[in-house]
């Protein structure tokens, strides 16, 4: 899990649902865990996606506006991210 500075809350996909991109949300961390779909655990991968564990291959997308999650069967998301970050 990915827990905020706080302690308590880690981030979640919201409802364990990656339709349309999911909504990316700080849930308590015992209550996501309890939900028992993974829509709180990650993992970084060998091409430095953020992936969900539990959830096939979706991985976290994110810019300057937004965080989503969309499904990533090869690394062009990482690609993708690594040229956000450098801009």
């Amino acid at each position: 899990q990915l827990v905020a500075s706080g302690g308590q809350s880690c981030l979640s996909l919201a409802s364990g649902d990656a339709v349309g991109g999911g909504r990316l949300v700080l849930q308590d961390c015992a209550e996501a865990m309890e939900a028992g779909d993974g829509r709180s655990t990650f993992e970084l991968t060998a091409q430095g996606q953020l992936k969900l564990t539990h959830m096939g291959n979706y991985c976290v997308v994110a810019s300057p506006a937004s965080a989503r999650v969309e499904d990533s069967p090869d690394t062009h998301l990482a690609t993708q991210f690594a040229r956000a970050r450098t801009h």
